[in-house]
């Protein structure tokens, strides 16, 4: 069975199990698993994989991969309105049943991200896409000074900068670190500088408005997977659960799922799909808002 023959699979499981299947989104299968890790890492990092990394940073991650700290058999999903799967190339030689599976999940958050009330999707796009100019005037500006001018000092420098700048953006601390405008045209460097400090706050200002948003989507994907695999026959569970580790393996993922059963147990919910309960949350607050400390803390010890 082939990725594509796995991927029609999914969206069939899919459109019985929600009633619908994603229309936006994206599946990125990575020929080199050691770039794939690489990209995982720069994400958990930075925020998006377009993010511009320090050197420091980069030289960091290379330890975390020498000493393979990698957090083995994860996948990486960016929750955009446009939902990205990024996978290793290794994953396309899985039993044809347990790649279904992780088509199932994805899927599933993808149909979720593109029809929730939550603004963290868009929020999360428009990060991605100001990484992308950021990378892209990054990229423009290196090439000129380091293979037009001469300077191959300027990559590492240029780097850091952009690191840097994001970093004190979010902290609200760019004008620190800026000359004025009246420089612009003094050379590409400064016009470099101040193109990056109005993207970086910018930037900076969406990431402040993002709401947490991580147990609906990741536990309605583990609800609809669950569901999944219980229409296979035992023996089939069993082969493939080793493979789906990943995946049902998340400690927010089976606490999410967890909520959004106890939502469905609420008057207001009664006769609503786990679906129509999920798309309805614009955050984890109203997901776990209806009972107290304690009494979630006592569920949770049952669920433990």
């Amino acid at each position: 069975m082939s990725v594509e023959d796995a991927y029609l699979k999914a969206r069939e499981v899919i459109k019985n199990l929600i009633g619908l299947t994603p229309e936006d989104y994206q599946i990125n299968f990575f020929q080199d698993d050691t770039l794939f890790d690489s990209v995982i890492l720069q994400t958990l990092n930075a925020g998006t994989p377009n993010a511009v990394i320090s050197s420091n940073e980069v030289n960091l991650l290379k330890e975390v991969l020498e000493h393979d700290y990698v957090p083995n058999g994860r996948e990486l999903v960016f929750l955009g309105r446009k939902c990205r799967l990024y996978l290793p190339g290794s994953r396309s030689t899985l039993p044809e049943e347990a790649l279904t599976a992780k088509f199932v999940q994805f899927l599933a958050m993808s149909a979720l991200c593109e029809e929730t009330k939550s603004d963290l999707p868009d929020i999360n796009d428009r990060i991605f896409k100001y990484d992308a100019i950021i990378r892209e005037l990054f990229s423009n500006n290196v090439y000129e000074l380091v293979k037009e001018r001469g300077f191959p000092w300027a990559w590492q420098y240029f780097q850091d900068f952009v690191a840097s700048m994001r970093l004190l953006a979010k902290y609200d601390l760019a004008d620190y670190y800026v000359p004025p405008a009246t420089m612009r045209e003094t050379s590409v460097f400064y016009n470099f500088l101040l193109e990056i400090k109005e993207i970086t706050l910018k930037r900076a200002k969406t990431e402040r408005r993002a709401p947490i948003w991580e147990l609906v989507p990741y536990g309605f994907g583990t609800l609809v997977l669950r569901e999944y695999l219980t229409t296979l026959d035992e023996s089939t569970q069993e082969k493939i659960k080793p493979y789906l580790k990943s995946n049902l393996g998340l400690a927010y993922g089976e606490i999410g799922a967890e909520f959004l059963r106890w939502n469905s147990e609420l008057d207001e919910n009664e006769g609503k799909t786990f679906f129509e309960i999920a798309v309805a949350l614009q955050n984890d607050y109203e997901l776990v808002k209806h009972w107290s400390r304690g009494e979630t803390k006592k569920r949770m010890e049952i669920l433990r």
